[in-house]
């Protein structure tokens, strides 16, 4: 029996709708999540990425890869959350509208349907200007008039020139558009603090703006407090999230930190609804502080090479249907998904599922099957060279990986050393290292992961023969929303 469909249902994770008498209770007999929406028509589907960075032809081939990839998921537009350009060159805005024209001539599919731009300019396109890059200026031979001609900020008519000149639309700082019924709201960069005006354009909007409807808007930089909460780079002084948290209805893509799409936190609900939008240009790893293979926390030196995401080229695509939205994160360089979908319904609020808490607590902690037992902590030493202190003397920690499962998997782990000291045990040094496939899909998920300590971080030897000193291994895995797994040991090391 079909139960009763409420007359606004509540915000329900992928989990909850599958298992509970939601909107998607109309539709019986169904298995999965992939039944469910496939007997489901979609309203409207656009694509999402940001931070393309168009400086060189590799860069350039990434983006059009994503937009053919969008294209053959028939999406009605395709948003662009800021730095188009990567040296704030017109060269290289004409590289992203070619790009464009390429995939969707005249602005079409490949059914002839209407696909929208949805782009917003980003700080590399107004501040990256190109005599501040030695590339650029070898490639104009030093001459600065050339530079000039060639800089968005510089030449005259400034970026809304170049804007015109190679998408041939007006640009507005902030402008908005109206695609297949569904309301999109554009704001282009003004400084870090945010774009000009937004809470009065908002305040403006909202008599026009359907409060049954979501609606979409682009900016940026991230609205403080958001996604990646107090510790985000990248965050505005807080004027969109004022402006918008008057609209519980109002989905926002933001950019500019460059954070992986596999974490969690790239997705936050509050007030109103939003998503970090990651980077197309696979700049992402040193922007996690605090571990050792990314940047060491302050004050301390690291021991290892810095994780590299030179392969992650992510985005996702959005699909809206009548009371649900659907968030599908991918990988364009594998054509792999990066996680679960995000599925939430409008007005956000208190109950919805990607609040910060419910949303930790919802995923949970990464596990293993098994708990690794002491034998499958391997600790080395030797004068391997790593990181910054290749002469130093160092000893590798190096442990198991737990599989994903769904989107419970290590984003890091905490790797501590356990000093004994006659009857008494206490955590003589901590670490964090970043899981190395942090980044990339579960499907891609490494099998071990490495910590390394300088041998004077450890604990030293105890000369007086009465007493007995060692030391082992407690290492952590840990969630990219902070949720501890469950810790294993290494054997003990005795202090010689």
């Amino acid at each position: 029996m079909t139960a009763a469909r409420p007359e606004r249902p509540a915000a329900l994770s992928r989990r909850g709708f599958l298992g509970t008498a939601g909107a998607f209770a109309l539709i019986a007999g169904c298995r999965s999540a992939a039944e469910v929406f496939a007997s489901r028509e979609p309203r409207l589907k656009f694509g999402v990425a940001s931070d393309i960075h168009c400086q060189y032809r590799a860069f350039c081939d990434d983006f059009e890869n994503a937009l053919v990839k969008f294209r053959a998921a028939g999406v009605d537009a395709v948003v662009i959350a800021g730095d188009l350009a990567d040296t704030g060159s017109v060269r290289e805005l004409k590289f992203v509208a070619d790009c464009w024209d390429r995939v969707f001539p005249g602005g079409r599919g490949k059914d002839g349907r209407r696909v929208e731009r949805m782009f917003v300019t980003g700080n590399h396109d107004h501040d990256g200007e190109p005599m501040k890059n030695s590339a650029w200026r070898g490639y104009y031979c030093g001459d600065q008039a050339r530079i000039a001609e060639d800089s968005m900020a510089l030449r005259p008519g400034g970026v809304a020139g170049a804007w015109e000149q190679c998408f041939g639309e007006k640009f507005e700082p902030i402008y908005r558009k109206n695609i297949r019924g569904y309301d999109f709201i554009g704001a282009h960069w003004c400084t870090q603090n945010g774009v000009d005006g937004v809470e009065e354009y908002m305040r403006r909007a909202a008599p026009t703006l359907d409060p049954a409807r979501p609606f979409f808007y682009v900016q940026h930089c991230h609205p403080r407090g958001t996604v990646y909460a107090d510790w985000a780079w990248g965050e505005d002084d807080g004027r969109s999230k004022r402006a918008l948290s008057a609209f519980p209805n109002a989905v926002a893509f933001s950019g500019h930190s460059h954070f992986t799409l596999t974490s969690d936190w790239s997705i936050w609900q509050g007030e109103f609804t939003s998503v970090g939008t990651a980077s197309l240009s696979a700049r992402v790893a040193a922007s996690y502080g605090g571990r050792e293979n990314s940047r060491a926390f302050p004050g301390e030196r690291p021991h290892m090479p810095q994780a590299s995401a030179a392969d992650v080229r992510q985005g996702m695509i959005v699909t809206v249907y009548d009371d649900v939205v659907r968030v599908d994160r991918r990988d364009f360089s594998r054509g792999l998904p990066l996680g679960e979908p995000w599925v939430f319904t409008v007005p956000a609020g208190a109950g919805s599922p990607y609040v910060p808490a419910r949303h930790a607590a919802s995923v949970g902690a990464p596990a293993y099957a098994v708990r690794p037992g002491a034998d499958e902590v391997a600790v080395s030493e030797g004068a391997a060279a790593h990181g910054c202190d290749g002469g130093v003397r160092h000893v590798t920690v190096s442990f198991p990986v737990p599989s994903p499962k769904g989107d419970a998997r290590a984003f890091d782990f905490e790797v501590a050393v356990i000093a004994r000291y006659n009857n008494v045990e206490k955590i003589f040094k901590v670490k964090r290292a970043l899981c190395p496939s942090a980044h990339l899909p579960p499907s891609a998920e490494v099998k071990r992961a490495e910590c390394v300590f300088a041998a004077d971080e450890l604990p030293r030897p105890v000369k007086r023969s009465w007493t007995s000193a060692g030391f082992r291994f407690a290492v952590t895995p840990v969630s990219s929303m902070g949720v501890r797994g469950e810790t294993f040991y290494s054997k003990e090391i005795l202090c010689t």
